[in-house]
């Protein structure tokens, strides 16, 4: 596993494997692209009609670091070098997009 991680590192592959990740979930229509960001106070302001927009859009930006840190175990962040952090940081995502786009990735193969 460290000889892979350190390949991917070398040849700068796992941005590379983020953006096809990224792309082929894109086309399929399971990964979310677009949002916009709106500052916590104005939110508050209208807490009780918007609490459950609110705590949805909560859900799906922090739904992909429980991933990493539950599925993928990453609980503890260490200073290893920019390149190994920012390497293995797109590879946890990659892996995590993929993880949470299982069951749509597992149903389509299987109708088709």
């Amino acid at each position: 596993m460290l000889r892979f991680r350190h390949l991917l590192e070398e040849h700068h592959l796992s941005a590379k494997m983020l953006l096809v990740f990224n792309t082929i979930l894109t086309t399929q229509g399971l990964l979310l692209k677009t949002g916009s960001v709106v500052d916590a106070t104005l939110i508050g302001a209208l807490i009780n009609t918007v609490e459950p927009t609110r705590a949805s859009i909560r859900g799906k930006v922090e739904h992909p670091f429980r991933v990493i840190k539950c599925q993928f175990g990453f609980t503890k962040v260490r200073y290893r070098g920019l390149m190994k952090n920012t390497a293995q940081l797109n590879t946890l995502f990659a892996l995590s997009n993929l993880w949470m786009a299982r069951k749509h990735i597992l149903l389509s193969e299987a109708q088709g």
